[in-house]
């Protein structure tokens, strides 16, 4: 019985594959391959966003966080040498 069942599948998609073989040929085809070309480069550009977005924003953050920092210090330093000459002068 398990060897019948296991012919009639071997059977079943052999068939298959001709009928599609048979319907899915000349404009069909093509019109398909198109259609999956698309969507493949649909699918490749979303990937490519996917992982060059977070590798991107790591660029720019870290180059905002070096020049704010800078700004930052500078007006300190200038702070901190602004109250040392006020303490110094009597």
């Amino acid at each position: 019985m398990e060897t019948a069942g296991k012919g009639a599948a071997k059977v079943g998609k052999s068939l298959t594959k001709a009928g599609v073989r048979e319907y899915v040929s000349g404009e069909a085809l093509k019109a398909i391959q198109q259609v999956a070309r698309r969507l493949g480069v649909k699918l490749l550009q979303r990937t490519v966003l996917r992982y060059s977005l977070p590798i991107a924003s790591v660029g720019i953050a870290s180059t905002w966080n070096y020049w704010a920092t800078k700004k930052v210090g500078h007006r300190a330093a200038r702070q901190f040498a602004s109250r040392a000459q006020l303490a110094v002068s009597p």
